[in-house]
């Protein structure tokens, strides 16, 4: 059975650092999938509360966006990589508008 824990930014960080263990380990299937599932967890966040919207949510958005981008680039997964480095840089824009807002 699926355990199922609340989607927070804890939750996402550390599907993102397991995606970063798999990498390390050469596991590039498994890194896509934690990857993904951090990113799903934080686009929960930021469309389901305020908090989402804050610099540090979206500073980690962009982390987990470049982790992926770099896996897919190591995959040799040229589509999905051009995919993702166009949220990277709408995640880029959001971080930056909040900086010049600030």
């Amino acid at each position: 059975s699926e355990v199922c824990f609340p989607r927070t930014l804890r939750v996402a960080i550390a599907y993102n650092n397991l995606g970063t263990a798999w990498y390390a380990a050469g596991e590039i299937d498994m890194a896509v999938d934690d990857y993904s599932e951090a990113i799903e967890v934080i686009e929960e966040i930021i469309s389901e509360s305020k908090e989402g919207h804050s610099q540090k949510v979206l500073i980690e958005q962009f982390k987990m966006y470049l982790n992926l981008g770099n896996t897919y680039c190591v995959a040799g997964d040229d589509i999905k990589n051009k995919r993702n480095r166009q949220r990277i840089q709408r995640v880029q824009q959001e971080i930056f508008n909040k900086v010049s807002v600030s």
